[in-house]
């Protein structure tokens, strides 16, 4: 059996050296070296350095990129991806990283980290898919978290908590689900046109 793929969401904007960049990379080692792959959206930021410590650890990374992202930011896969699933528009690159991932990483980010913070947890807490651990690294959605759980009862439930990599290592390996084979190799119809 080939390993389970996690998501990592995160943002575009930490560099070398900056904390948010050295805490992606952590996560990617812990991950890799607890026995899954990773999968994310395989720009630069906290994408690359996740790509990076996973790499680097023996994981298999695939970058999901996206064709308005380039146009827009003019930024091509970083270079520690082993696979490129480039789409056109951002929902499918979400639905790919959605659908494949037996856990999700949620680490601060931008409007796009949000996108797919909310997308991810719809889908978990609609029952599109099988339930599966979404954690947030930190408090920086702790506030967004709350006031849709104020407004929906129960829709926090879903969510867990983590502010080392240690800790989401331990949550990733204890509620991480296997993905049926199916979806692991999810394509929309879409894809590599």
């Amino acid at each position: 059996m080939s390993r389970q793929a996690i998501a990592l969401f995160g943002g575009s904007a930490p560099r070398p050296g900056e904390s948010l960049y050295a805490l992606a990379y952590e996560i990617g080692c812990g991950l890799a070296e607890a026995g899954f792959d990773l999968i994310n959206g395989g720009h630069d930021g906290t994408m690359e350095a996740a790509s990076r410590g996973a790499r680097e650890s023996g994981a298999r990374v695939t970058g999901v990129t996206c064709v308005a992202v380039r146009q827009v930011r003019g930024v091509a896969a970083n270079p520690h991806v082993h696979e490129v699933i480039d789409v056109p528009a951002l929902f499918e690159r979400i639905e790919i990283m959605i659908r494949r991932a037996a856990g999700y990483v949620v680490l601060p980010g931008g409007t796009g980290t949000l996108a797919e913070l909310a997308l991810a947890w719809e889908h978990v807490s609609k029952a599109f898919i099988a339930p599966r651990p979404i954690v947030c690294v930190g408090a920086a959605w702790k506030p967004i978290i709350d006031a849709v759980s104020a407004a929906q009862s129960g829709a926090e439930g879903n969510i867990i908590w983590a502010d080392t990599p240690d800790q989401v290592v331990r949550i990733i390996s204890e509620s991480a689900i296997e993905v049926a084979e199916h979806d692991r190799n999810f394509l929309p119809t879409s894809a590599g046109k």
